[in-house]
Formats: C-alpha cells, sequence, structure tokens
C-alpha cells in the first residue's frame, strides 16, 4: 500500500500493536499493518489518537494533514529525518555566497524552461489547431535558454527571476488554452481556486510540496533555506527551488488527468467565490496520485540527495 489516504468526514485512527485501526461513525471499518505503510495522508475533519503519531514516528512512516483548501493550514510529521548537523551549517554557509547561490538557481531556471520547451512540443503535437502557439512559445523558451547560457557566469538573482517570469507568463498564455473552455480556466488563481483546473493544480502543487520537504529532511537539508526563493516566514524555500523543473511535468499530467476524463467538470462544486473537488472526484485523484507519486517521489529524492552533494562537495573545499 505505501500511502494511506483518510479523507472521510467522521472517521478516526487509533492503533494496536502494529496496525492501524480506521474507524468511520464510531464504527471499526478496516486495520492497516504499518509495515506496509511509508507515510498516511489526513483530511481536517479526521480524528487521530496522540500515541498514534508516536507509533508512525517509531515505525518512520511520515504523516500529512492536508488541507486542500487551506494550503497554509497542512502540518507534517517526518518520520525519517535523520541527525546531519554538518551538512546543514555548510548549506547556511553556502547560502551567504551569492555567486553559488546564481550558479544553483541558474540550473534550476534552466532545467524548468527546458521541461517548458517539451511540454510544447507535446501540444503542438496533440492540438493542431494549437500547433502555431505551441511552436511560438518553444522558440521563445528557446532564446531564453540560449541567453542563460550565454550569461551563466555574470546573470544575478533578480536578473533570473526576470527570466523565469516572463517564461511564466508566454507559457501560461498557452496552457490555459489547452483545457476544454467550459473548465473556465483562464489564469492561474490559487487562493481561493474558482475552477476545476486550478483546483486540481493546486492540489498537486500542494502534494509535490510535501513530498519535496520529506525528500530534502530525509537528505539531512534545511528546506526553508532556498537558493532561488528568499527565505520567507512560513516557508519552505528549498523546497519551492527544487520544485520548479518539476513543475512542468505536473502541468502535463494535470492536462492528462482532464483530458482522458479522469477528471470531468461534474466532479467539482462550482460558486461565485470559490470551487471544491467533491469526494467521488477525490478517490479519483487520489488513485492516479498514487501512480504518479511513484516515480515523482523518485525523481524528487534524487534531486535533494543531489543537492546534499553539493553541499558536502561544499564542506571539503
Amino acid at each position: 500500500m505505501k500511502t494511506l489516504f483518510i479523507e472521510e468526514r467522521g472517521s478516526a485512527i487509533n492503533y494496536e500493536r502494529s496496525v492501524l485501526l480506521i474507524y468511520k461513525q464510531g464504527v471499526r471499518v478496516a486495520s492497516v499493518p504499518l509495515k506496509s505503510l511509508e507515510r498516511v495522508v489526513l483530511s481536517p475533519s479526521v480524528t487521530i489518537e496522540a500515541g498514534v503519531m508516536g507509533v508512525l514516528m517509531l515505525h518512520r512512516i511520515d504523516l500529512l494533514v492536508f488541507n486542500s483548501r487551506f494550503p497554509e493550514r497542512c502540518a507534517m510529521l517526518l518520520g525519517r529525518e535523520p541527525r546531519s548537523a554538518h551538512r546543514r551549517v555548510a548549506q547556511y554557509e553556502m547560502h551567504s555566497d551569492a555567486e553559488l547561490r546564481a550558479s544553483y538557481a541558474h540550473r534550476l531556471i534552466y532545467l524548468k524552461l527546458q521541461g517548458q520547451r517539451r511540454l510544447a512540443r507535446r501540444i503542438a503535437k496533440a492540438r493542431p489547431d494549437l500547433r502555431y502557439e505551441a511552436h511560438q512559445l518553444e522558440r521563445h523558451l528557446s532564446k531564453s535558454c540560449n541567453s542563460l547560457i550565454q550569461q551563466k557566469s555574470t546573470i544575478s538573482l533578480p536578473s533570473l527571476r526576470g527570466v523565469e517570469g516572463a517564461a511564466a507568463a508566454a507559457y501560461f498564455h498557452l496552457y490555459t488554452r489547452v483545457f476544454a473552455k467550459h473548465l473556465g480556466f483562464i489564469k492561474r488563481i490559487k487562493r481561493p481556486p474558482t475552477d476545476p483546473v486550478n483546483v486540481v493544480l493546486s492540489l498537486t502543487y500542494t502534494m509535490t510540496y510535501h513530498e519535496t520537504i520529506s525528500a530534502l529532511k530525509g537528505a539531512g537539508l534545511d528546506p526553508c533555506l532556498g537558493f532561488l526563493h528568499e527565505v520567507c516566514a512560513g516557508r519552505e524555500s528549498l523546497a519551492g527551488d527544487i520544485m520548479e523543473p518539476v513543475r512542468p511535468m505536473i502541468d502535463e499530467w494535470v492536462w492528462t488527468l482532464f483530458r482522458a476524463q479522469t477528471l470531468r467538470v461534474e466532479d467539482f462544486k462550482i460558486t461565485s467565490s470559490a470551487c471544491k473537488l467533491q469526494p467521488e472526484g477525490k478517490k479519483r485523484f487520489y488513485n492516479a496520485w498514487l501512480k504518479k507519486s511513484k516515480g515523482l517521489r523518485k525523481l524528487l529524492r534524487r534531486a535533494a540527495l543531489l543537492s546534499a552533494n553539493e553541499v558536502e562537495e561544499y564542506l571539503h573545499v
């Protein structure tokens, strides 16, 4: 199983020996062996006994309380965080080196733009009606990549953010058009998302964000201390850094969910102020996410380990 999702209101979790016990409305409905789990994901409406958290930590199982409506209210406990103070000290020292930060951020933005180029090519093949716009975007991103290569040794963080912002504007101008018009996706709206596509983008980005935090902590790094993104209270900036090259993959996957009608407009409750994914739609989303997250998790762990290796090299310079 590896990941256990519990969302239904009125659910509760307890444990007995090495087994999680799941209740609904006070009636025991399932039992899950702890040895089969890597993480447990709960909605805010689920009740959990305090002792369960200790048992999860003992068995090195991550716990995520996931609030899709208010992502800032998510909570996470990691069951396998190593003690690697020396690596974090080196990370703090690297953060004060402007040249190192710019070099690290340069690579992230370059990889993100390349990912956007690949998606533009796939859009051109899948949507003949958008072929011209997709080719235009690919040319724009190609020029941006070439510019980054030429300026690699001199470009600053503000300039990198400017390149990334301009690319994002051109990219989303095309990306919004690949979805059916009745979905109402015309621009990226985060809080609260007002259409089905923005709901699923926010949900997927948030799930990936927490997977990234877990990968970074597992590699002994401080997720709060980023290189591209500045330090900000309440934000794991390094997780945001690592996610940047992954975003085009997420965007393509969300497009695939709607294109294959895994999710449809009927799966959402849309009001004048917000849009929510309904229970049946959530089940299909999480089933799809379980398949997608396996490869994504490996990719994020590899990226975190590469960053940790850079820190180790810095330690021995």
